[in-house]
């Protein structure tokens, strides 16, 4: 298993999935969606990590999914 790092997940994922996904999961942050890079993700991480416990453990769950999946056993299981 590799070591968890959310700021390289979220730099992994587009800003308008992760968009979706804080939409999705109810957890509204402040995020000037539009004027970010796709790589820049100091500002997703900030907000995400200003969100009270419940909202910012169900997003932190999520990101651990996709990193899991974003790494070579991950991808041969959705291969398979």
């Amino acid at each position: 298993m590799a070591q968890f790092d959310p700021k390289k997940v979220l730099r992994q994922v587009s800003n308008d999935l992760l968009r979706q996904l804080f939409e999705h999961y109810q957890c509204p942050i402040n995020v000037p969606w539009a004027e970010l890079s796709e790589t820049d993700v100091s500002v997703i991480f900030t907000a995400w990590q200003q969100l009270e416990e419940a909202p910012r453990r169900n997003i932190e769950i999520v990101l651990h999914e996709i990193g899991e999946m974003a790494i070579e056993d991950g991808i041969r299981a959705i291969v398979e």
